[in-house]
């Protein structure tokens, strides 16, 4: 039997981690019947069990999130940082609008590789920058005091991470009407 990863996994290896970091928490779900055709195909089957390292009661890890609005129609996002630790990597000219401005600085902190190694993923959308710690580091980010520096721009942050934030988290596909989906939304990975 081969092993297959889904895109959601190789997205997120690419991008933010490793195989530990990306799977610490998961579950395996045993089922009746054939495997899917591809990792990214619909679960089949009827559950048999679920197999977890939480002896017996599977809880989903609660991530922290943040909320950083964008204002204005200029200038530039100079830095965001967390606990003072830049996760940006240089600045962000506003392009266009908002809507754009977000994406980009979204795209930035998710391609820059801080110091202190990534532990914070990011989605941009309509002038709104939203703020995610990474698998594995549940709700220690907690408190963590969150910051935006802008040049002629405006931008405010939540006062910090939290899990009160009520982001849909399911931005990072685009679907915000489903709660369950997530990064790895497909018949292997369960988040």
């Amino acid at each position: 039997m081969s092993l297959s990863w889904s895109q959601g996994i190789r997205d997120f290896l690419g991008m933010y981690g490793h195989y530990k970091q990306a799977l610490e928490g998961g579950i395996i779900e045993l089922r009746t019947g054939s495997a899917p055709t591809t990792a990214n195909s619909a679960v089949t089957g009827t559950l048999l069990c679920t197999l977890s390292k939480a002896s017996g009661t599977v809880g989903k890890e609660v991530l922290s999130r943040c909320k950083i609005t964008f204002g204005g129609s200029g200038g530039s996002i100079d830095a965001v940082t967390v606990d003072g630790e830049d996760i940006l990597g240089g600045a962000v000219s506003y392009d266009t609008s908002l809507a754009v401005t977000s994406v980009a600085v979204a795209a930035k902190i998710n391609s820059y590789n801080p110091p202190a190694g990534k532990k914070y993923r990011a989605v941009g959308t309509n002038g709104i920058l939203y703020l995610e710690a990474l698998p594995g580091s549940g709700t220690s980010p907690n408190g963590r005091d969150t910051t935006c520096t802008p040049t002629t721009m405006t931008c405010s942050a939540t006062s910090g991470f939290g899990t009160d934030c009520q982001i849909c988290r399911c931005v990072v596909r685009g679907q915000c009407g489903n709660r369950r989906c997530g990064l790895f939304q497909n018949s292997w990975i369960s988040q």
